[in-house]
This record gives structure tokens, sequence and C-alpha cells, in this order.
């Protein structure tokens, strides 16, 4: 264990973020001490953030198919110094920035919904 614990930092780049699953061979974005902490600014949302709220059908499907494994942003891994297979890691958030999003009213949404329905299969 480190004597005094360090903050790390790791930003959502293309090289930190994959979208619609977690590799399990994946490089480290970071390894960390037992007992450091890891930030996680500016989070990417779907489809490496490049989903924009109110986006029609037609504005996702580019991406549906630049992301063929899904929408997700994972980021990571981070990897804990002596960890090794088998053993238990206690992770926990110190601290959530919620984002003020703008959510459509339901009735908009069921709206989207059975638009989206009716769309002819691609």
């Amino acid at each position: 264990m480190s004597p005094v614990p360090a903050t790390h930092t790791v930003e959502s780049t293309p090289e930190t973020v994959r979208s619609g699953y977690l590799d399990p061979a994946a490089k480290a974005v970071a390894e960390v001490a037992p007992g450091d902490t890891v930030r996680y600014p500016n989070t990417w949302t779907h489809w490496g953030n490049e989903a924009v709220f109110g986006m029609s059908f037609a504005d996702r499907e580019p991406l549906r198919h630049r992301y063929p494994h899904g929408p997700y942003s994972m980021l990571g891994p981070v990897t804990v110094a002596g960890a090794e297979p088998g053993d238990v890691i206690e992770d926990f958030e110190l601290e959530a920035v919620l984002r003020k999003l703008a959510i459509p009213k339901q009735e908009s949404v069921r709206a989207a919904s059975a638009a989206v329905e009716k769309q002819p299969p691609a």
C-alpha cells in the first residue's frame, strides 16, 4: 500500500473507452495501488459520445453501424497493483455528479417508441 494514497484521473478518449463490450484482454488504462482514488471526469455517454438527446432514428442509424457491439461506453480497465485472480476488490463512489438532461414527456416517449416500431426492417 502506498504511504500516501494517490489520486489518478482516467479521461474518456478513444484509447480508454470501448463501445458496447468489456474486453478482458484489453491493456489497462491505469494501474493504482490499494487505497488510491480514481477520478473519471467527462465520462462518455452512448456510441463514443456521439449520441445527442433528441436524435432521430435516421440520425442514430449510422452510429449503430459504426459501433456494432452496442451503444454503451465502457471505460477502462483499471488494475490494482498486487491484485490477483480471485482477490476481492472493494469499489465505492466518493462523489457522483449528476448531469442535467432534458427528459421528454412520457407521451413523447410513447410516440417515439411507436414510430420506431413502424420503421421498415433494415
